[in-house]
């Protein structure tokens, strides 16, 4: 439904990750993130962010070098 109208899916999945199978592909999730430390047990301060592969591309970072 997002992207019938132009919009990205960005989802948070800090309280299913871990819990949950979770299939970016089926679901046509643009952007995943969540932290470790809940549900899949990492270290305090881990987390993954999931980016589709055509959207990579697009993004620009607002600064480079050693602020980033």
């Amino acid at each position: 439904m997002a992207h019938s109208h132009g919009a990205v899916l960005i989802v948070d999945a800090i309280q299913s990750a871990g819990v949950i199978p979770i299939d970016v592909k089926r679901d046509d999730v643009d952007f995943l993130a969540t932290a470790c430390y809940k549900w899949l047990l990492g270290p305090s301060g881990a987390a993954y962010l999931y980016v589709r592969k055509e959207l990579i591309e697009k993004l620009k970072p607002p600064m480079l070098g050693g602020q980033a």
